[in-house]
């Protein structure tokens, strides 16, 4: 259902080695973990590995590719953290300091567990709360960001809806728009790799549109047959 659904992008991280796989779709290319390979390995409640990552020296990577530039568009991913840190854990940024804040984006959690969504364009900053969480918990969350404002969902279900931002990483956020790679796990305060996530990310897809919250719902629980859903269980790929 995921695969015909037709996102821009899709990546596992289910791999045994240092090469982040992508579905062959526009803007999913390869990318890659620090060191060469995978920090260590987390089996989730379908079996599936996850990639463990517990340091800023344990991260995967996403180069940035010009089909990504989009305006509006659907972000999502399962993620799962171990245990609360001093300071704020990164799930997913695009997102670096400087050029204006032109299509930033990032997913974090804050010290108490509480997920954060962050978008920034040339104009405004929206750093929207979304759900106070449990550790040694997977979560599925999808940030969609459009014509509607930016939308958050977990597990398929609505939790946060601001009008104020409409626009991704395109050109239309300022500027050139969003150059940055995507970095899982980690975020590049413009210095140095920080705010580590003690945990996992697991099956990264990205939209080249706004989905409603029944959408992302449809995409969780109702796969056509022999199509992609997510496990409304383990929060996983599986086959129906």
């Amino acid at each position: 259902r995921v695969i015909a659904a037709k996102p821009v992008g899709f990546w596992p991280l289910d791999e045994a080695s240092g090469t982040v796989r992508a579905k062959p779709l526009v803007g999913a290319q390869a990318g890659g973990y620090s060191k060469n390979t995978v920090p260590g390995r987390l089996t989730a409640d379908d079996g599936r590995p996850a990639p463990w990552m517990d340091s800023s020296t344990t991260f995967a990577f996403i180069p940035h590719h010009d089909a990504l530039l989009i305006d509006e568009g659907t972000v999502m991913c399962s993620f799962y953290c171990d245990s609360e840190v001093a300071g704020d854990q990164t799930i997913l940024a695009k997102d670096r300091p400087g050029d204006n804040g032109d299509g930033h984006f990032r997913l974090f959690l804050s010290d108490k567990l509480k997920l954060f969504v962050r978008v920034e364009t040339s104009k405004d900053t929206q750093e929207l709360a979304i759900a106070d969480l449990t550790p040694q918990t997977w979560y599925h969350v999808s940030v969609s960001v459009g014509s509607n404002g930016v939308c958050a969902c977990l597990n398929g279900v609505k939790k946060k809806h601001d009008k104020n931002i409409t626009t991704l990483f395109g050109p239309a956020s300022g500027g050139s728009g969003n150059l940055y790679h995507m970095a899982i796990g980690v975020w590049h305060n413009g210095t140095a790799f920080v705010e580590s996530l003690n945990g996992s990310v697991r099956d990264l897809v990205l939209f080249d549109r706004q989905l409603t919250a029944k959408e992302v719902t449809d995409l969780l629980t109702d796969p056509a047959p022999g199509e992609f859903a997510i496990d409304t269980d383990s929060w996983a790929w599986v086959v129906d």
